[in-house]
């Protein structure tokens, strides 16, 4: 009559013990996804570099970007973490493995969709950014699916 316990193991790689830094900075599942993202945008962080998530997070607000630059990343930091945080979820509770493609996509369709429902800019970079990206991402989807 004991409680259940989960296994102590990062449920995405079962490398290392879960933990948050782990989890949003050191899993390789989560290092396939931000190898993705960078193709994507060359502006994403290296993982490498950042100590702990607080320097993921305010990792933009550092450089000499544009306004829209740093309003993009604070969106795809945000859609990384939540998109990461819900497939451990799926992973842990349902057993349900996504590749890091996959993940990638989900990241650029979230942060787009979120840009062009909540950002206060309405310029037109914007809107090409957030068309391109849902554009690559749908096209990726379908070919993962087409291929199945």
């Amino acid at each position: 009559m004991g409680v259940h316990i989960p296994s102590p193991f990062c449920p995405a790689c079962s490398t290392a013990d879960e933990s948050l830094d782990h989890l949003f900075l050191h899993c390789t599942t989560t290092n396939f996804v931000m190898a993705y993202l960078r193709a994507k945008w060359s502006k994403f962080p290296d993982l490498n570099r950042c100590r702990n998530i607080e320097e993921l997070v305010v990792g933009g607000s550092d450089q000499t970007w544009s306004e829209e630059d740093k309003i993009k990343y604070v969106v795809m930091i945000r859609a990384f973490l939540w998109i990461i945080w819900c497939n451990r979820n799926a992973v842990r509770f349902q057993g349900k493995i996504k590749t890091a493609p996959i993940l990638g996509s989900k990241v650029l369709l979230t942060s787009s969709l979120w840009l062009r429902t909540r950002s206060k800019l309405h310029r037109e970079d914007i809107c090409c950014f957030c068309f391109a990206v849902c554009f690559a991402s749908s096209l990726l989807l379908l070919y993962i699916l087409a291929s199945r």
